[in-house]
């Protein structure tokens, strides 16, 4: 212990430096080679004391690139297990370098801690947090669980004492929801909640150099719910949590480790109310998948410009080369996923078209509602539908919503889009967007017979046009004979050409008798599938 004493004293090592707001403090102790001692094929440190209790604690490095450590705490007389700590790089914004640095470990107010590596690692530092608690964060424990209203329940920056941001929010859109664990203790009161989430900002912050904290929210073991990344909780604010995807998600934390134990009841509710509530915001769902295109990153699972599938609540681990949340966790995502849907709230902007699938140019409805984040209508707001083009997104209809913030626009279009509703509230904040809804048009396609009688032996000639036109396709003609009982027996069916969308072929009937004859023009990504009305021929004997 005394050899830790020392170290605190240099003047280059534990300096104690207050965070700009005064109520965090930064406790950076070196540890030299010198530090550890090789044990059972590890090197391990002796057991360090820091001079004041630690909310969170992490560490960085000069070399090498990369570096595996583990940490163990003690408090009240007790060993913690042995963590591994996750390296910062699987967080963090999608254009920045590879930190050497792990993530932020969450120690409880531990003094005594121990880190063990496999190899050796140079110019080694821990950064301890300590946050002073005022009466005010404090008395945070004692308020209203989240199993509720999500934007009453939530606890703000202003009250955990969060540091401003290094510079004004990003914003983007929140298409998932990728859920994370801090790799902490799970041993702590909810009276210390506040003071681990200002000490994770504190690192992330002034240790690793991003903005701010890195989630949008985090959640406790007791159900109590944080505000995260400044910018605000029903807005797309881009964050740090998930690189690669940061511009396209929301990062939702949960304060403790999950590898092996499954987060307790009151987070478990907590995190499906929040995820519910968020993606309602921003009018998407809480099942199923979508398809999202990877910024890359050295810790991302795929390559820039790659498109990836994910759910739209996901594990950190789906996206990312990581670990977390944690198997316990992250075996708890398909029943989170229904918990979340179940406290899903109808806010947002909607967009349903009605039908979906028309013929070409034939009127649609598309339609919606526009409920604020306090579920409150959002009334005589002009909502644009936008069809994704070559270009990018451009206004094809509009519409301006009523009292009880509903709306609907026709509109009739040549060929299949995404479309969208867009709706600007808030001058002052990013323009709400509904989720793509795919509009399908088909092609339209006309059949014609030049004699609609012959005799049997002779031949008539079948014709027509497929619209929208493409210089070259290929059309199926079926051809059926009217048969005993009424019914139709198809007898033929072959492919026709069709250059500049008009076709032309013979047509010489096998027997005499009644046949119909349609022509179908098979879907590209441009149109769906058409098909004409029949034509009818009789060849008499």
């Amino acid at each position: 212990m005394l050899a830790v004493a020392r170290l605190l004293r240099l003047p280059s090592g534990a300096a104690a430096r207050p965070a700009a707001t005064g109520e965090a403090v930064d406790v950076a102790i070196p540890l030299p080679p010198s530090s550890f001692r090789r044990r059972r094929g590890l090197l391990t440190t002796r057991p360090l004391r820091a001079p004041r209790r630690l909310d969170v604690l992490g560490f960085r490095w000069r070399a090498p690139r990369d570096a595996r450590l583990e940490l163990r705490t003690r408090r009240r007389g007790r060993w913690s297990k042995w963590v591994a700590l996750p390296s910062a790089a699987d967080h963090g914004p999608d254009r920045a370098t590879r930190p050497r640095a792990t993530e932020a470990a969450a120690v409880g107010g531990a003094r005594v801690f121990q880190l063990r590596a496999t190899h050796p690692v140079h110019d080694l530092h821990a950064h301890g947090i300590a946050v002073a608690r005022p009466a005010a964060m404090a008395a945070i424990a004692r308020r209203p669980r989240a199993a509720v209203d999500v934007p009453s329940a939530v606890i703000r920056r202003t009250t955990w004492r969060a540091q401003a941001p290094r510079s004004a929010p990003e914003y983007g859109e929140v298409q998932l929801a990728f859920v994370h664990h801090t790799v902490s203790t799970n041993d702590y009161g909810p009276e210390d909640s506040a003071a681990i989430v200002r000490g994770i900002q504190h690192y992330h912050r002034n240790v690793l150099g991003w903005n701010d904290i890195g989630y949008q929210m985090l959640v406790d073991a007791h159900g109590q719910i944080f505000e995260g990344r400044q910018g605000g909780i029903d807005k797309p604010v881009v964050g740090a949590q998930a690189q690669g995807y940061n511009f396209v998600s929301a990062g939702i934390a949960v304060i403790g480790t999950h590898t092996s134990e499954a987060i307790s009841a009151a987070a478990f509710d907590a995190l499906a109310a929040v995820l519910g509530w968020k993606l309602s915001v921003h009018g998407v769902p809480t099942q199923g998948a979508v398809t999202v295109t990877s910024a890359g990153g050295p810790l991302n699972r795929y390559p820039t410009g790659r498109a990836v599938r994910l759910q739209r609540i996901s594990g950190h681990r789906d996206g990312d080369a990581t670990s977390c949340p944690g198997n316990a966790l992250y075996g708890q995502l398909p029943a989170l996923r229904v918990r979340a849907s179940e406290r899903a709230a109808p806010t947002g902007l909607s967009l349903v078209m009605s039908p979906r699938r028309v013929g070409l140019m034939e009127p649609a409805t598309a339609s919606g509602r526009l409920l604020l984040p306090d579920g409150s209508p959002g009334a005589g707001v002009t909502v644009e539908v936008q069809a994704k083009m070559a270009r990018g997104w451009e206004t094809v209809a509009s519409a301006v919503t009523d009292a009880a913030g509903a709306w609907s626009a026709s509109l009739a279009l040549p060929n299949s889009r995404s479309l969208r509703a867009r709706a600007t509230p808030d001058p002052a904040q990013p323009a709400l967007k509904s989720p793509p809804v795919r509009f399908e048009v088909r092609f339209a396609v006309n059949a014609f017979l030049r004699s609609t009688r012959i005799r049997f032996g002779g031949s008539t000639t079948l014709s027509g046009t497929v619209e929208p036109r493409r210089r070259l396709r290929r059309v199926m003609v079926t051809v059926e004979r009217h048969g005993a009982g009424g019914r139709y027996v198809r007898i033929a069916r072959f492919r026709a050409k069709a250059r500049d969308g008009r076709f032309r072929v013979p047509l010489l009937p096998s027997r005499p008798g009644l046949y119909q004859v349609r022509v179908s023009a098979p879907g590209d990504r441009l149109n769906a599938a058409g098909r004409s009305a029949p034509v009818f021929v009789r060849a008499l004997r």
